[in-house]
């Protein structure tokens, strides 16, 4: 284990976590400006505020399905 591994594992598990809270506050945003409410996941529609809230919220979404797999690998990359 290289001496350096803590702060691998430091900046990728910290900084990709603040990464997809800042996804999130973005997510609860977007519900505000385009009122779309909870429990509701996409908002329904083909207009220009469905289609905006519906791209955050699948950025968020992204995010979560690959941040496993991302720190995965970066935390074998690391070694």
């Amino acid at each position: 284990m290289p001496r350096a591994f803590g702060l691998v594992a430091l900046v990728n598990v910290i900084g990709a976590s603040f990464t997809v809270v800042a996804l999130s506050f973005k997510v609860g945003k977007a519900r505000k400006d385009y009122g779309v409410d909870l429990p509701t996941m996409y908002a329904t529609g083909k207009d220009a505020k469905s289609v905006k809230f519906n791209c955050v919220q699948r950025g968020h979404q992204q995010a979560l399905e690959t941040f496993p797999m991302f720190l995965a690998a970066s935390l074998v990359g690391g070694v």
